[in-house]
């Protein structure tokens, strides 16, 4: 056992470890749970609508923002995440 430690010291960082190093970004998710009730006699299309265009605003190619939109009759969910 004693061999192979100095052998895997000479090796270094591996391939994962020097892009982290040249890029020096951090995946950092963030995420958001939004939930409420729908009033009944509400347009359920514009509410999607709404969230829809919500997203569109902030998506980018450098961070990244989907999300997911859970609707009920009476009640929604909705989730989002960005890194």
């Amino acid at each position: 056992m004693d061999s192979i430690a100095p052998a895997a010291e000479r090796i270094g960082n591996s391939v994962l470890e020097k892009i982290r190093e040249t890029t020096d970004r951090r995946n950092t998710v963030y995420r958001v749970i939004l939930c409420g009730e729908i009033i009944p006699g509400c347009d359920r299309t514009e509410l999607a609508a709404y969230y829809q265009k919500f997203m569109r605003q902030y998506q980018s190619d450098l961070d990244h923002v989907t999300g997911l939109l859970i609707m009920q009759p009476t009640s929604y969910l909705n989730i989002i995440e960005a890194s």
